[in-house]
């Protein structure tokens, strides 16, 4: 099995788990939150599991996560 690199944010971080949950933290993001919390559970409590999907994709699906929160309460 071949190693895939994991990306770069462009905070300079490695995108990881880890990394991701302190970011939605720092930005009070409470639905990726919750999303990261459970993929650090899915991984063992592995926080450098590297996430390889574009930084993009990653922000709009917090944003999907956090509208439709948003929605759901009004």
């Amino acid at each position: 099995m071949t190693d895939i690199p994991i990306p770069t944010l462009s905070t300079g971080q490695p995108s990881t788990i880890g990394n991701w949950l302190d970011l939605c933290k720092a930005f009070g993001f409470k639905e990726g939150v919750i999303f990261f919390e459970d993929q650090l559970a899915k991984a063992g409590g592995n926080r450098d599991e590297g996430i390889i999907q574009h930084e993009s994709q990653v922000m709009y699906l917090i944003a999907t996560l956090e509208s439709k929160a948003r929605k759901d309460t009004a």
